[in-house]
């Protein structure tokens, strides 16, 4: 199945001049599948990168945390992106009254699965996970978290969104760091939000400079596809590092 992922891709790449959409393989959720997906422009160079989650992978989620790791297209042009995980919070997570609703992380990662399991954030990994990054790489009105998150990084919060600012949370884009590194970058989004089946693009700020070259975003939509009965998390508006 991997050899015939990459003989489409390779086979992809060789269309000049046609822009083209590959896509990851499903992975069971909630009663339906999720997977990734990746959309490229005339030029090879990529214009969506998103996961796209089943109707049916909103029903019948567990009662309790959960995660499911997708792989991406086995494409050579989505740079600095590794895999992504889908975690379930069936009853949100802290803080408090802020993201305590039962919600969706989606973690967009740019370390590997190897790295990102190695990460403890206790303990004698504690500063080496919460080691702040130099300011050029951290996105303008962002801060950290208290602590880490294992197997995740340390979390920086948009300090402008509508939680933190006497609204209720719905959806939100989180930077994540391990190292002092960018480790991941994060939709979250409450499950209501996502049953609502509203569509939404919002734009996100950037750090003035990335460390890896590779494609980052400028925004992220929240999208569903009545004809296909799919549900989208996009990233999108990327700039080239």
């Amino acid at each position: 199945m991997k050899l015939n992922l990459i003989i489409v891709s390779l086979l992809c790449w060789t269309i000049s001049g046609q822009a083209y959409l590959e896509k990851g393989k499903e992975a069971p959720l909630g009663k339906g599948w999720a997977r990734t997906f990746a959309e490229f422009n005339k030029k090879g160079g990529l214009e969506r990168l998103g996961i796209e989650l089943s109707e049916q992978a909103l029903a019948g989620l567990p009662k309790t945390n959960s995660m499911v790791q997708l792989q991406l297209p086995a494409s050579t042009g989505l740079a600095p992106y590794d895999h992504v995980t889908v975690d379930w919070n069936p009853l949100g997570h802290e803080p408090d009254h802020i993201y305590d609703k039962p919600h969706f992380d989606f973690h967009f990662y740019m370390i590997s699965e190897a790295a990102r399991t190695h990460i403890r954030c206790q303990e004698s990994d504690t500063s080496i996970c919460m080691k702040s990054p130099s300011p050029e790489f951290i996105p303008p009105k962002y801060a950290p978290t208290p602590g880490g998150v294992p197997e995740m990084g340390w979390h920086w919060v948009d300090t402008t969104s509508p939680e933190f600012n006497g609204k209720p949370f719905v959806a939100t884009y989180i930077y994540g760091y391990y190292d002092g590194r960018l480790a991941f970058v994060e939709p979250m989004i409450t499950l209501s939000h996502l049953l609502e089946r509203h569509s939404m693009v919002t734009d996100v700020r950037v750090p003035s400079k990335f460390e890896k070259p590779g494609s980052y975003p400028q925004a992220y939509s929240i999208e569903y596809d009545a004809q296909e009965k799919v549900h989208r998390i996009v990233l999108q508006k990327f700039i080239m590092n």
